[in-house]
């Protein structure tokens, strides 16, 4: 507890920029998009890559910047964002156009940053990510009329994205997305898959003692993370709900 605590001083103290050191060499240049996918990716499963890739293609963007979030209220068996950040890096340190942070150079990931920073670019577009069950989720707790007038959470306070990316699949009805969120238009990626994992369905299956490669090599999970979760013990214990929630909550109030 103390050492979250010192580590959400030190966001505020140095104001560290993940996302400036991501995109250190980025030759960005006026009339490039850029999307941002953030979400807490414990894990980062297959739908995850597929969103990414099909964006990349449907939308014309030129980098895709995917942020692991720090902090994440409802999932109480999340694990460390350094290990949710160290998959991520496996995946894709070596990709032309899917930036991700090295966990060795940065403490605290902070979304915001990334639109702060984004925005010293002022020609380039930047493009926020998700997928459909995220925008009707946003949808049905937010309603229309906030959804079509206000920012979206507290990334989105200062400074909103140019536009939304939204990617369905055929078994999703695209008619159902809004057409505006917080004031930015929406853009809708299909993808031909409708592979549609659950997170919180592969970090059950992860829970099972007796697992090895061979029983888990049927959940929708890149073989370098699977390995990666065996290798480091992961997601062998479910934490309780409050501590989620109270770290969450503190971090509402200061960030």
């Amino acid at each position: 507890m103390f050492k979250g605590f010192v580590s959400y001083i030190v966001i505020l103290l140095t104001c560290l920029s993940a996302e400036a050191i991501a995109l250190k060499g980025v030759p960005l240049q006026p009339g490039m998009r850029v999307g941002i996918l953030a979400g807490s990716y414990s894990p980062f499963h297959l739908r995850h890559e597929e969103l990414a890739l099909q964006a990349l293609k449907e939308g014309g963007l030129d980098y895709i910047l995917i942020v692991a979030n720090d902090i994440t209220p409802h999932k109480p068996n999340i694990i460390s964002y350094k290990h949710r950040s160290q998959m991520l890096w496996n995946l894709y340190k070596k990709h032309p156009q899917i930036l991700v942070l090295d966990p060795k150079q940065v403490i605290f990931p902070v979304v915001t940053n990334s639109l702060r920073h984004l925005r010293t670019f002022p020609d380039v577009e930047l493009v926020g990510l998700m997928g459909f069950d995220s925008s009707q989720s946003i949808w049905s707790r937010l309603g229309a009329w906030y959804l079509s007038m206000a920012p979206v959470g507290r990334t989105q306070t200062k400074r909103s994205y140019d536009f939304w990316g939204v990617t369905y699949h055929q078994r999703q009805n695209p008619k159902k997305v809004p057409e505006v969120i917080a004031k930015s238009k929406v853009e809708l990626y299909y993808t031909p898959s409708s592979i549609d994992p659950h997170s919180s369905e592969i970090r059950e299956a992860l829970l099972n003692p007796n697992r090895s490669f061979e029983s888990l090599a049927h959940l929708p999970l890149h073989p370098k993370t699977l390995n990666y979760i065996l290798k480091n013990a992961l997601y062998q214990k479910q934490d309780k709900k409050w501590k989620a929630y109270c770290k969450w909550a503190f971090a509402k109030v200061i960030l």
